[in-house]
């Protein structure tokens, strides 16, 4: 029996990866962009870099995710800039992105589920 012809499904999915330790950090993504069972590219970067010490790795839709990614990169360059030098946490990051994901820190928006579809790690 040849096994080489037979037909696989593969199935379209997105990954980030994020682990902590003392003392370090690792983000990891996967590099495909498709659109339903269709391999668009595999050299997208899903990694972004928020300032010197933090990155975002975000999953979703392209044109979304390189969109949200920049207005999150440009609002904390915005913040510190406004506070004298004086950048959030990491923590504060994280919870600046969530927010403006969903458009008010406490709830989500109307009719979206706390997940929503752009997914999105900040470390």
């Amino acid at each position: 029996v040849d096994l080489t012809h037979k037909s696989r499904a593969t199935i379209m999915g997105e990954t980030l990866l994020g682990l902590v330790g003392y003392g370090w950090a690792m983000v990891a993504a996967d590099a495909s962009a498709g659109f339903s069972v269709i391999k668009l590219k595999d050299t997208e970067d899903k990694i972004f870099e928020l300032d010197s010490h933090r990155v975002m790795a975000a999953a979703g839709e392209p044109g979304d995710r390189a969109q949200f990614c920049e207005y999150v990169r440009k609002n904390l360059a915005l913040y510190a800039y406004q506070n004298q030098g004086l950048r959030l946490s990491t923590h504060g990051c994280a919870l600046h992105s969530r927010s403006t994901r969903r458009g008010h820190p406490e709830r989500p928006a109307a009719g979206e589920p706390a997940a929503g579809r752009l997914r999105c790690t900040v470390g």
